[in-house]
């Protein structure tokens, strides 16, 4: 089944609701859907072996002149130094690429869920949630416009200062930067922090109170039409649930579509951020065998900045997958 669509295609049909009419298509297992992701990732995982390969080739060289050290010392700081910057160079650059795809899919991410609201939303009204279709699209376009200021604006340029700072470090130990670049990791986790519980904690009280809300509507609407409509209120009531019911099937699918597009584009970009760390950790524990301090206070830094990029990314696909999660679960009640 899967030879037909690959991950790049299922993906680009789901943001487009552009879906091939096909039988295989839709008739997609879940599983299918991993095995597309699972297959975009072993795609990608080249770039972080090549990655490790090339630091492991600069830890054993650095390590060979180390061991000059008794002889020339002078040579060994040399090559110390020149070990660094060639370490610096070849993990500095996939990282910041990393960082810039993890922003390019957080604003596709932002853009997707501004779209998706609406139509989300408006199927929310047609089923007599209007209080939570309401308050569910502006959710939304706050939690997107957050997103995007926060993390384009704030948190990446900061992990991107962050990989200077790194390299300087570790270029030269007499001016230590650890202090800050530890204080880059606190504010990012704060701001996360602060971000995840504001949002959830006011979008689960928002739609708690819109549903009862919309289902006291809901129940006042069959009752005044089983009332007041002469002779066959009563079936009129009935076809109006039963239209309610059908509308509910179209909300849940359309929910369900939502949250798996989000995966779909979320997941790739952060098993990449979770493949740079672990090699990154790696090559810094390599450099602890070889006692190399100058590198392994470089490697050490960059997973940490690494581990800040993987909670923003993680954080963020949590809210944005949530905002429809918590709503649908709500509203079926």
């Amino acid at each position: 089944m899967m030879e037909e669509f690959n991950y790049d295609e299922v993906l680009s049909k789901l943001l487009s609701a552009e879906y091939p009419e096909t039988e295989n298509f839709t008739n997609l297992k879940i599983n299918d859907f991993f095995s597309c992701i699972l297959d975009k990732l072993k795609t990608e995982i080249s770039a972080p072996l090549e990655l490790f390969g090339i630091l492991a080739g600069v830890i054993l060289l650095s390590a060979l002149a180390e061991n000059l050290q008794h002889q020339k010392g002078g040579i060994s700081q040399v090559f110390s130094v020149i070990s660094v910057v060639c370490a610096g160079a070849a993990a500095v650059q996939p990282v910041t690429e990393i960082f810039l795809q993890s922003v390019e899919v957080l604003n596709t991410s932002a853009n997707f869920m501004v779209t998706f609201s609406g139509v989300y939303g408006g199927i929310l009204a047609v089923t007599g949630n209007l209080a939570a279709s309401a308050g569910y699209q502006g959710a939304v376009l706050l939690l997107c416009n957050i997103a995007l200021q926060v993390a384009v604006k704030v948190l990446f340029p900061l992990l991107k200062m962050g990989m200077g700072m790194s390299l300087a470090d570790a270029v030269n130990p007499a001016v230590s930067l650890s202090g800050i670049l530890q204080l880059v990791q606190k504010v990012t986790v704060w701001i996360l922090g602060l971000i995840m519980t504001l949002f959830l904690g006011f979008l689960s009280v928002q739609s708690v109170v819109a549903v009862s809300a919309d289902k006291i509507s809901t129940k006042a609407a069959k009752y005044a039409i089983s009332g007041f409509v002469p002779f066959i209120g009563g079936a009129v009531s009935d076809a109006y649930a039963a239209v309610l019911g059908s509308m509910n099937v179209l909300k849940s699918t359309t929910g369900m579509t939502g949250v798996i597009a989000l995966f779909m584009l979320l997941v790739p970009v952060i098993g990449k951020l979770l493949l740079y760390k672990i090699i990154i950790s790696g090559a810094a524990a390599l450099s602890e065998i070889f006692q190399l301090d100058r590198l392994k206070r470089l490697f050490q830094h960059l997973e940490m900045l690494l581990s800040v990029g993987f909670s923003v990314s993680v954080s963020f696909g949590i809210m944005f997958t949530m905002s429809t999660g918590l709503l649908s679960a709500f509203t079926s009640l």
